[in-house]
């Protein structure tokens, strides 16, 4: 009868799958979980690097700008590896945002720039820098975007980011 072969395979995939995972979980149960204290390390050293990632990326205006404008051309299917949940809610009001900063950014720059003696525009440059990082929070950008940016960087200068 087909409807019984069709079963028996139904039943076959069905026990094919549950062993597979059974074999998975064998598998990941043999390693060892990490501590409170290594969750804790580990949870502290990742938010410190993203921070460090994001001031040094503020450094760089031209780089950090040029990766906003290419957030703005995306077309918004593209934006939720990039941007949080939270601001892909209202896309009208996510492009609004992109377009205020990347106006803001290149004014904060250009003002930097033309500041002069050389001297000035050096002590203006962290406080353009701590600007560019604050217009950054409400859009909620994820990591996939400052891993983007950091690959660009480590391109420019002939390298490859580590696996």
């Amino acid at each position: 009868m087909p409807g019984v072969s069709l079963r028996r395979a139904d039943v076959e995939e069905q026990l094919l799958a549950e062993d597979a995972t059974r074999a998975y979980l064998r598998q990941i149960g043999g390693i060892p979980l990490l501590t409170n204290d290594e969750e804790v390390y580990y949870t502290r050293r990742y938010v410190a690097c993203r921070e460090e990632l994001r001031h040094l990326l503020a450094s760089q205006p031209g780089l950090l700008l040029g990766a906003l404008e290419r957030i703005a051309a995306a077309p918004f299917e593209d934006l939720s590896e990039l941007v949080g949940n939270e601001v892909l809610d209202d896309p009208e009001g996510l492009r609004r945002r992109l377009r205020a900063v990347l106006a803001a950014g290149a004014r904060l720059v250009n003002q930097a720039d033309a500041a002069d003696p050389a001297e000035e525009r050096e002590e203006l440059r962290p406080l353009v820098a701590a600007s560019l990082v604050g217009m950054l929070e409400p859009l909620a950008l994820r990591d996939a975007f400052y891993e983007d940016c950091l690959k660009r960087v480590l391109s420019e200068a002939g390298r490859e980011m580590p696996d």
